[in-house]
């Protein structure tokens, strides 16, 4: 009776997906489709970047002489992704794999009517929840995949197996309440946020609530949907060392904006514009204030033995594998947090720009306990500097290693009427 339950809900998943992708991309009221909304995620990804995440991840995350032989796609559904992996001049070798025969029948005639080599891709019909692979992958990537997936110990135990020694497991992913149940306190905000708007900005121009959708809902709607979107990041962590992980939030946008009047921003309407990016800063700071959790997360995994394998360092994509964020600048005082993440235990040093030229210089090795629960060590690894009583304020700063060149993050001045994340 199980075997039978799981594969009538595994037919049923099949079916909802063979259309829901052209759909999604056509959908005005969904979230990511708004380029506002889309921009503002891939700053929060990248650290300040307006690029897609996976043009940027490939051309300015990774170092340009990085080349992978074979990358497998988890639930790859009708193949966009893909498609640019295989044009990005970056990947040999394409392989992806959903449970939806529609969606790989599409994903298939996308590169033949590019006219991708047959010899350079393989897409294939198969079920996360129960995947056997006999090759090894230099990248994997998973776009909204492992909410829908039951068996994570599972898929995840296979992926770290064939995951190359010095392989890179991209990962954007919903980790928000199981099924959409949404937490008191989201509901409370989304709620208040509606009360507060004309009816003109709201969809059918009628003032609605969210509430939660029921379990037997979801589940009639499609059986995988959050089905253990709480438990993802834990048991990536089981799994993987991460290396870069960023929250792009989510948390009121994502249920809020299906509820707002998506035709004024086709319509070019400035004011609703800047509702859109005021909701976008309110999030941010509840989040950064940890008054919500973000429903969202980027991360750039590894295997778990990758600071000790031979040739690590030389495979990652930074100099130095640098990483770190300004959380906050107000035009004389800023902090943060910067690592290396080759394994080293020594503090890094800090350099702060502004226009381009040298203000403070600090040792990041201040204790932050979200930073030892990341996985960043004994978690010192942060920073408060004060700039020069001299120097004339600036509003746009940026973080950088001493001795390296590379920007590790930017931060507008809240003085100077700055977003939370440029």
């Amino acid at each position: 009776m199980a075997i039978e339950q799981k594969t009538e809900d595994s037919s049923r998943v099949g079916d909802y997906w063979k259309e829901q992708f052209a759909k999604n991309r056509a959908d005005a009221s969904l979230w990511t489709n708004n380029p506002i909304i889309a921009q503002h995620i891939y700053r929060l990804i990248s650290d300040g970047s307006p690029q897609h995440w996976l043009p940027w991840f490939l051309n300015d995350y990774l170092s340009p002489g990085v080349v992978f032989e074979k990358s497998l796609s988890v639930c790859c559904g009708d193949g966009m992704h893909e498609m640019v992996l295989a044009n990005s001049g970056r990947v040999r070798f394409v392989r992806g794999f959903d449970i939806s025969e529609g969606a790989i029948a599409q994903a298939r005639q996308t590169f033949q009517n590019a006219g991708i080599p047959p010899e350079s891709y393989r897409l294939e019909v198969a079920d996360a929840n129960n995947l056997e692979l006999e090759d090894t992958f230099d990248l994997i990537l998973s776009t909204g995949a492992l909410h829908h997936v039951t068996n994570l110990e599972g898929l995840l135990t296979t992926l770290s197996k064939r995951l190359d020694a010095h392989g890179y497991f991209v990962v954007l992913e919903y980790v928000g309440p199981n099924r959409f149940q949404w937490t008191d306190a989201q509901i409370g905000v989304i709620n208040g946020i509606l009360r507060q708007l004309d009816t003109r900005h709201l969809k059918d121009n009628a003032r609605k609530e969210l509430s939660r959708p029921s379990v037997e809902t979801m589940i009639a709607t499609d059986p995988s949907e959050a089905v253990r979107s709480e438990d993802v990041m834990r048991v990536l962590e089981e799994h993987f060392m991460i290396e870069y992980r960023r929250n792009f939030n989510g948390t009121v946008m994502h249920q809020l904006y299906p509820l707002l009047n998506d035709q004024l921003t086709t319509a070019g309407d400035r004011e609703f514009d800047n509702i859109v990016r005021l909701i976008l800063w309110m999030e941010d700071v509840l989040i950064r204030e940890k008054v919500l959790s973000s429903d969202f997360v980027f991360a750039i995994c590894r295997p778990k033995n990758v600071s000790a394998s031979a040739g690590a360092v030389a495979s990652h994509p930074r100099e130095y594998r640098y990483v770190g964020f300004i959380d906050y600048y107000d035009g004389r005082n800023i902090a943060g947090w910067a690592a290396n993440v080759t394994g080293t235990d020594a503090p890094v040093t800090v350099e702060i720009y502004v226009d381009d030229q040298l203000q403070a210089t600090g040792t990041a090795d201040g204790f932050r306990q979200d930073l030892k629960e990341a996985g960043y060590g004994d978690g010192r690894r942060g920073f408060n500097l004060a700039l020069p009583e001299n120097a004339a304020p600036r509003p746009l700063s940026e973080l950088r290693v001493a001795g390296s060149e590379q920007v590790l993050s930017t931060r507008r001045a809240v003085a100077f009427g700055g977003t939370v994340q440029p």
